[in-house]
């Protein structure tokens, strides 16, 4: 859907009321199109034909007028009988790395049974979300083109089989068959309930019209997914045009949070709102707006909302202007801190230049939209709260140089890629189209260039050209072509290697008289984070306000494009990002995979990539009967250790969905404590599996505190590729403690690493004591944690008076003597401390035993005391408000409800509910007003607070 959609139509209208004028503009300094022209090139007749197919100006009589030329000039276009589609790729004998995890094919081919004058139906622009073994995926599926009153659509496919094979589900459709879901999907999961909820644009099939955002849950039962609500989020106004819609669910409060972007016709202006609704799709509060804008040639768009831990709500989008200079576009970010009721100020995570005509190769959308992607790290390791965002970012293109003398006009006849007429980028280009025809042109670039080629100067039929930038692989069709960069107008590109390009300016059939296009490179400017036409960037927040610099992720070699990137956090808190890169193919750059980047120390490096999917595509000029072949976004799912990288891919022949499924998961295992006497040698045997679904270079390294070990075998660090879904190292240390160390211990750690994940490592351990081995042993018989309290028992030989020493450390830190105790009657030793932080730690009992030293361990975990709460509405008993606790002991907790003048609510006893997590129903049947409040919770003399906000 549009970037912007009825501005540049009436545009349009102008620009062809002032063709003359048009015909005789030239580029600004800035070396843009003549003002009347731009629009006309940022949006297009593609965009407009996709906005007449979904009904959304259909009583706008100008544009009902210029769309109809319009599709009077595309069936003519489609007619023409020597452009056949190839059903197979034509990619052969590109080597490329091996994919990791397998791809499936998620839609029903046999569906796409109905074609556009030939062409096949097109799948993209897919969301997906995963739950167990449970993975379900939603897509922009026009194959309601072919059922009358049904055009666009969107549907579903799932997996009950972590994604090993899919099944579709069909078109989706609202609370009646009147309203159907058109695409933009989006997919979400409550991770707590198992309920996924999917939203789309919405079409009404009684008027033929967009009508704003429609939504609907469902759940698993057995292996069919089964659809239990549906209902409309947004009903958009005849002025108004509802776009992009996101879906977001906090599994804590189970609230659901959809976001798009509305389009004001009537006021030429744009905003990014929300609706937030319960877990059955019934709203809370009013609709929100998070941003407003009036400004011309300034555009919000592309929403994006996750849900943190503990009630935290990020809502990003892409702020976008013309590139008037190089960091006129940002994407923002707002946060709210109470389940998405009211949201902070506006903060900029990065600013960034963009060009609307930098089209990906083999996309035929006709202009670029700099989408990104976010994610919130819900891991229990140390970057738990930290937020994500991802982007491709390119050069400052504006800033191309054009020479406005240098003319190169075509040498007839050059109709042919044997004939064309060459060039040197920067000069201008002309020529005339009598009739049908091809002029080609030629020019020889380097890789890592950017070039930029504008129409100059125009007239009416100059809307039928087509024009090619085209890698001389394979130009035995039309459809074998390998197209680096098309559409009427003009565009900006990326040359991805060194060698001969071709530009192929087609008139398929039609007298356009003459033409003139300028030429021009981009020079590398010292603020450009990008090499070449496009990199990948991810940047991190712990607050949504102060931003990290951006981190380049890819490492493909300069002049590949890459797009469409979604990132995403794994159950141990490392963060993956995937994207569309065409590195595969270094003798063009036109054919794409999938690639995959990973960080295990919060973002701040990154490995090298890897291939994620299993075949390449090559993206057909005849393969889709949609212009959006591409889609605007993909999107990574995970769960757990399982990654879900949904996608399109064109590798049979027109663009379907796929998903691959990897698992990116290492086990390390250590033996139990053990006692080895002094001054021997001992053997202890520690493994390492791999739990990947492919095969996984790992490291592995071995460490003692002491200095015990000698050696190892094989070795004491080192690299393996273990094989995929169980392959397994074991390693056998060799410790030698030294004369005279009995009673005294060390600890073996056993450390795994993938060397693609960097900064994260499996680390497992050992104690390991040094004494004569004697059957007369200490074991622990009892832990008690109250709070700050914590109470140890240990168990030996009947008889007091025996000594002992008690150490302790927070895990993986040196230890430390805490207290000494002494056994009572039965052999019991009691060890009680009363104010321990909260955290995990180790304990370790150290006796003598008929002269033995023995070492006896134990770990803790002491809690601490949370409080969290969300307003919840219920219509039929009153408004209430849950609240969520985390207790440290069993002792009686009290809630209080308090209004702003402090005055008390509402108490309750919680009586004694246990350690853990719990949820109070607070005040429940009570009609309270909208307004702030303040609960608090007190339990064994701690007390914390937290703020509610009600809304009414």
């Amino acid at each position: 859907m549009p970037r912007r959609a009825l501005a540049p139509a009436v545009l349009i209208l102008a620009w062809l009321a002032l063709l003359p004028a048009a015909a005789s503009a030239r580029f600004g300094p800035r070396a843009r199109p003549p003002d009347a022209f731009v629009p006309l090139s940022s949006a297009g007749e593609g965009l407009l034909l996709d906005l007449w197919d979904a009904g959304a100006y259909h009583h706008i009589p100008s544009v009902r007028a210029h769309i109809e030329r319009l599709e009077a000039l595309d069936a003519l276009r489609e007619a023409a009988p020597a452009e056949r589609v190839s059903t197979e790729s034509s990619i052969i004998g590109l080597s490329a790395p091996p994919a990791l995890g397998p791809d499936a094919i998620v839609n029903n081919r046999s569906l796409s049974i109905c074609t556009c004058s030939g062409r096949p139906l097109n799948q993209a622009e897919e969301s997906v979300d995963a739950w167990g073994r449970y993975v379900l995926v939603s897509w922009n599926e026009p194959r309601g083109r072919c059922m009358s009153g049904t055009n666009p659509g969107q549907s579903f496919g799932y997996s009950v089989d972590f994604g090993a094979t899919f099944r579709e589900g069909g078109l989706l459709y609202g609370p009646s068959s009147q309203y159907l879901f058109a695409g933009d999907p989006s997919v979400a999961v409550n991770r707590k309930s198992g309920a996924f909820y999917i939203t789309g644009l919405m079409k009404s099939g009684s008027s033929g019209t967009f009508g704003g955002v429609v939504a609907l849950r469902g759940h698993f039962v057995a292996d069919t997914f089964s659809i239990d609500v549906r209902t409309v989020v947004s009903l958009s106004t005849p002025d108004e045009l509802h776009d992009k819609p996101w879906v977001a669910v906090d599994s804590l409060s189970g609230d659901v949070y959809v976001t798009w972007t509305n389009f004001n016709f009537a006021t030429d202006s744009e905003g990014i709102e929300l609706q937030r609704l319960d877990a059955n799709l019934a709203p809370l509060g009013s609709r929100q707006v998070l941003r407003s804008n009036a400004i011309p040639q300034f555009d919000v768009q592309g929403s994006y909302g996750v849900a943190g831990p503990d009630g935290r709500v990020y809502v990003g989008w892409g702020a976008t202007t013309d590139g008037t200079t190089p960091t006129s576009s940002a994407f923002e970010v707002v946060r709210s801190d109470d389940f998405g009721a009211t949201f902070g100020p506006v903060a900029v995570a990065h600013t960034f230049s963009f060009n609307v005509e930098a089209i990906p190769p083999g996309d035929q959308r006709g202009f670029f939209e700099p989408l990104m992607s976010m994610a919130v790290d819900m891991s229990h390791g140390p970057h738990r709260g930290r937020l994500y965002l991802t982007w491709n970012e390119m050069p400052d293109v504006f800033d191309t140089v054009f020479d406005s003398s240098t003319v190169v006009v075509e040498r007839e006849n050059n109709n042919f890629f044997a004939s064309p007429t060459p060039f040197t980028p920067g000069v201008k280009l002309r020529g005339s189209v009598p009739g049908v025809e091809n002029d080609m042109f030629t020019f020889t670039g380097k890789h890592g260039q950017v070039i930029s080629i504008f129409a100059d100067s125009l007239n009416p039929e100059t809307l039928t050209l087509r024009v090619r930038l085209i890698c001389p692989s394979d130009t035995s069709t039309l459809a074998n072509y390998h197209v680096l960069a098309t559409y009427p107008y003009g565009f900006v590109a990326g040359l991805p290697y060194d060698g001969r390009y071709y530009l192929q300016i087609q008139s398929p059939f039609a007298n356009v008289g003459t033409y003139t296009f300028v030429t021009g490179l981009d020079p590398p400017a010292p603020g450009d984070l990008a090499r070449d036409i496009r990199d990948q960037f991810v940047a991190h927040s712990d607050d949504g306000l102060t931003w990290s610099a951006p981190v380049r992720i890819n490492d493909s070699a300069v002049g590949f494009d890459g797009h469409l990137e979604s990132i995403a956090v794994d159950g141990r808190g490392r963060v993956h990002c995937f994207w569309m890169d065409y590195r595969g193919d270094p003798s063009c750059g036109a054919t794409s995979d999938q690639y995959l980047a990973s960080s295990g120390d919060g973002g701040t490096t990154w490995g090298a990539n890897r291939r994620l999917s299993d075949a390449s595509s090559l993206w057909g000029a005849l393969a889709s009967c949609n212009s959006n072949n591409q889609g605007d976004f993909a999107e990574l799912a995970i769960d757990g250790d399982h990654l879900y990288s949904a996608f399109t891919d064109s590798r049979l022949g027109d663009p379907d969905v796929f998903v691959d499924a990897s698992v990116l998961s290492t086990t390390v295992v250590c033996p139990g404590a053990r006692t080895i006497p002094a001054d021997q040698n001992t053997a202890i045997d520690f493994s390492l599996a791999n739990g990947c679904n492919f095969d996984t270079p790992l490291e592995w390294t071995l460490s003692d505190d002491a200095g015990w070990i000698t050696g190892a075998a094989p070795a004491m660090s080192g690299s393996q590729t273990l094989a995929a879904n169980g392959g397994t190292l074991n390693v056998s240390a060799t410790l030698h403690p030294p004369a005279g160390s009995d009673g005294h211990s060390t600890v073996v750690r056993f450390t795994a690493r993938d060397p693609f994940i960097p900064g994260y490592q499996d680390t497992c351990s050992t104690l390991v004591r040094s004494g004569t081995i004697t059957a007369t042993n200490i074991s622990l018989v009892g832990t008690e944690v109250r709070g700050g309290r914590v109470q140890l028992t240990w168990a030996g030989p009947r008889g007091s008076g025996a000594e002992a020493e008690v150490d302790r450390r927070a895990l993986d830190v040196p230890w430390q003597q805490v207290g000494r105790v002494v056994s009572d009657a039965s052999g019991r030793w009691v060890y009680e401390e009363s104010s321990v932080s909260p955290g995990d730690y180790e304990y370790r009992l150290r006796a003598s035993i008929d002269g033995a030293d023995v070492i006896v361990g134990a770990r803790v975990h002491v809690a601490q005391l949370v409080l969290s709460a969300r307003p919840q509405t219920n219509p039929s008993s009153g408004d209430a408000i849950v609240v969520s606790v985390e207790l440290p002991t069993d002792d009686a907790a009290t809630l209080e409800l308090f209004d702003v003048a402090g005055r008390r609510i509402a108490s309750r006893e919680c009586g004694r509910l246990g350690p853990g997590w719990h949820e109070v129903n607070l005040a429940a049947g009570r009609a309270l007003q909208g307004g702030v409040y303040v609960i608090r919770l007190t339990q064994a003399g701690r007390a914390l607070s937290a703020k509610s906000v009600v809304l009414r």
